[in-house]
């Protein structure tokens, strides 16, 4: 992620330059920020690919090390802290959930602070588990099972901790060793691009589409008749989570934490992981010759949150606690009942999983150009 550098799994990435050229990771699909478009810590992301939270919560396995290196929660002000990204329709870290995590300004070695769209982060085009699964795949599909799960379980084992990757048991879940490679690709690129054009080629585009849509209408029903729901793997989201700003750099001696340790999962600031500010904004600015003004005051950076995972009753003596111990309640699954129809009514609208999804279909020259259809960010009409 730094400038110069390519990842040790890529095949191909395309180079982009720090502090020149148009580079859309992190701006439209990095962890998001508030900050301005020049002079911000870091400057503008606004988040263009947003996750469905049933799939984080409901489809990532716990104890997958993809899923919290894959998707934000929080975001950052711009102004060097961090913050939660609530469910109102909105962009940036202001709104509209959780985002991508994948690339962020913030894990830069040298974050370039005076522009956006200019971070210097290589768009990856192709990675080692593409050409594993790639391979899973095509022995599957040929009957070759064995060698499908030889590849299959080298990509879970390395996103497991020791003994957890339960390959035969996946495999058993999704009722035969393609359709769990093709399921596999799912959590591999978890917002790359590559889960639909997936479905559609291999045909299984209206099982996962259902499977969403229950499982978010599942969510909702339970979140508005209890505050919460439980999902299958054991997560459970609620109507509120608990959240105060720390100083992270006095607790552990960093701020921009990583993978949370096996050990620290009831920490509030470490889990999930991969989250946090940069360690040293102040010092990221001076050397680009910035003033620290537009940094928060103080060394309030990490955002420490309580109840992500587990129900916490707000009447309950542990939420009088917290809100003692200066933690506030904040809106979370509640919002995404209020926005009904956002989360749930449009997801895949009015799909019956039978007939071909409309947005599947071309648009032909002629439809453009007779029916009404307008094409944006100055694309001709024709």
């Amino acid at each position: 992620m730094n400038d110069l550098e390519y990842a040790d799994e890529s095949i191909y990435e395309y180079a982009m330059t720090q502090g020149t050229g148009n580079d859309s990771r992190p701006y439209s699909y990095g962890r998001p920020s508030d900050g301005g478009s020049s002079n911000a810590f870091p400057c503008k992301s606004y988040g263009q690919g947003r996750i469905n939270p049933a799939f984080y919560y409901g489809m990532f396995s716990p104890d997958d090390k993809r899923r919290d290196v894959s998707i934000a929660i929080t975001g950052s002000t711009g102004k060097g802290a961090e913050k939660l990204i609530p469910f109102t329709p909105n962009s940036k870290a202001t709104g509209d959930g959780m985002s991508l995590n994948k690339w962020d300004e913030c894990r830069m070695a040298t974050p370039y602070v005076q522009k956006q769209r200019t971070s210097g982060i290589n768009g990856p085009y192709m990675r080692l588990a593409e050409i594993y699964l790639g391979y899973a795949e095509a022995c599957a599909a040929t009957g070759d099972d064995a060698t499908a799960k030889t590849y299959l379980n080298m990509i879970r084992e390395r996103s497991f901790p020791a003994g957890k990757a339960n390959t035969d048991a996946f495999i058993a879940s999704c009722g035969s060793i393609l359709r769990a490679v093709i399921e596999e690709r799912g959590f591999e690129f978890a917002g790359e691009g590559d889960r639909r054009w997936t479905l559609v080629r291999t045909g299984f585009l209206p099982d996962a589409i259902q499977n969403i849509k229950e499982m978010t209408k599942d969510m909702m029903d339970g979140l508005r008749a209890k505050g919460y729901y439980t999902f299958a793997n054991g997560n459970t989201i609620s109507s509120y989570v608990w959240t105060k700003l720390v100083d992270a750099e006095k607790l552990y001696g960093y701020r921009l934490t990583t993978e949370c340790p096996e050990d620290a999962k009831d920490d509030p600031v470490l889990y999930p992981g991969w989250r946090g500010q940069n360690d040293d904004w102040a010092a990221v600015g001076k050397a680009a010759g910035i003033s620290d003004a537009n940094l928060t005051a103080g060394d309030l950076t990490n955002l420490a949150i309580k109840g992500l995972f587990s129900y916490i009753d707000p009447e309950s003596a542990e939420a009088k606690s917290l809100e003692a111990d200066g933690y506030t309640k904040v809106e979370w699954g509640k919002t995404l009942v209020d926005q009904y129809d956002e989360y749930y009514t449009y997801l895949f609208y009015d799909y019956d999983y039978v007939s071909a999804p409309i947005y599947l279909w071309p648009f032909t020259p002629n439809a453009i150009s007779t029916t009404g259809f307008t094409n944006g960010y100055g694309f001709k009409q024709e």
